[in-house]
């Protein structure tokens, strides 16, 4: 729980290898908790874990952990316990592309949150369905009054950094008919979260300024911005979001005219995808239309698949990073 306080942010990479070195361990006591009818603790070890699984791949592991814990008699108690591990669930189930399956969590946080009267879980929660609602029904008017809604209760409880976090969300929205000045106002919530210190969120919003620029056809650009992103994730230990960043540098070289060097990227794309259990959320891929925009050709590059297939995660940061570099 000491560790779940700063996942994700700037300081996240030491509380991960400790995490990390204790990973067996933790195995061991969550297994106990469930097996020995301890909900309250297995509640409490899942929601705080849930970041570790994420940030370092282990969504495929964090998922069955959830399931058990859930499903194991006693967890259905209303309790602020349930309400965390239910966004845990959902958070778990978003960053592995089941959208479906996140919003039920997250409503069913919303509404264990409201019942227990707590502001900052219902702010949380709305947050969540925020995301998975606007992508999943297109209905960005309820997405926006949420999102005010949001604010209001931040606001409530002090919450800064929930605060310019719903403002990332409200600009990346904005992806999908950008008004003129869509780059200045993410540019702006870049300066906000460094003033604020959340790292993470730089990362991130570096990440939005990249595919912003890649919808209005300025791929140097996108490849700056996407390396710094990509470059800041990885510094913190973010493998689920570097894992993430390769579907859309493989489009940005492919698009550049790099056609062999995209056919690794997005090669390793796929195996890393598969060795972490991550998936793209569909947020991520409609950002500049990266979601069918384009199919990269891997066919004329048999030796470039295999290439990419065989890489790890470190190598293809170092792949992308040189070619990158090497272009600009």
């Amino acid at each position: 729980e000491a560790a779940a306080a700063h996942l994700p942010g700037g300081d996240q990479l030491p509380w991960l290898e400790r995490l990390a070195a204790e990973h067996d361990n933790l195995r061991a006591a969550v297994g106990w908790a469930v097996e020995e009818g301890e909900p309250e603790t297995a509640l409490r070890f899942g929601a705080a874990l849930w970041r570790f699984w994420q940030l370092c791949g282990h969504l495929q592991e964090g998922r069955a952990e959830m399931a058990r814990i859930l499903d194991m008699p006693g967890s259905e108690a209303p309790t602020r316990e349930r309400m965390r591990a239910l966004d845990a669930d959902g958070g778990l189930r978003y960053w592995s592309a089941d959208l479906p399956g996140a919003d039920v969590r997250y409503h069913e946080q919303l509404e264990l949150a409201e019942a227990l009267g707590d502001t900052t879980g219902t702010a949380d929660a709305l947050f969540n369905l925020s995301h998975t609602m606007f992508l999943l029904d297109r209905d960005d008017d309820a997405a926006e009054r949420m999102a005010d809604e949001c604010i209001r209760l931040y606001r409530e409880v002090g919450d800064e950094r929930g605060l310019a976090r719903v403002g990332w969300t409200r600009v990346n929205r904005m992806m999908q008919s950008p008004p003129p000045d869509i780059g200045q106002l993410m540019l702006d919530m870049l300066h906000r979260f460094e003033e604020i210190g959340d790292d993470w969120y730089v990362a991130l919003a570096q990440g939005t300024l990249s595919w912003e620029a890649f919808a209005r056809g300025d791929g140097l650009a996108a490849l700056r911005g996407g390396l710094a992103s990509m470059l800041g994730h990885h510094a913190m230990g973010d493998v689920a979001s570097v894992t993430i960043f390769m579907r859309g540098f493989a489009v940005v070289f492919d698009d550049l005219g790099m056609r062999e060097e995209a056919v690794v990227v997005i090669s390793a794309f796929e195996a890393l995808c598969q060795r972490y259990g991550v998936r793209p959320p569909a947020f991520f891929e409609e950002l500049a239309g990266l979601s069918g925009r384009r199919e990269i050709d891997v066919a004329p590059y048999p030796d470039a698949v295999a290439r990419g297939t065989a890489m790890s995660l470190d190598e293809t940061v170092d792949y992308v990073t040189r070619v990158g570099q090497e272009y600009l």
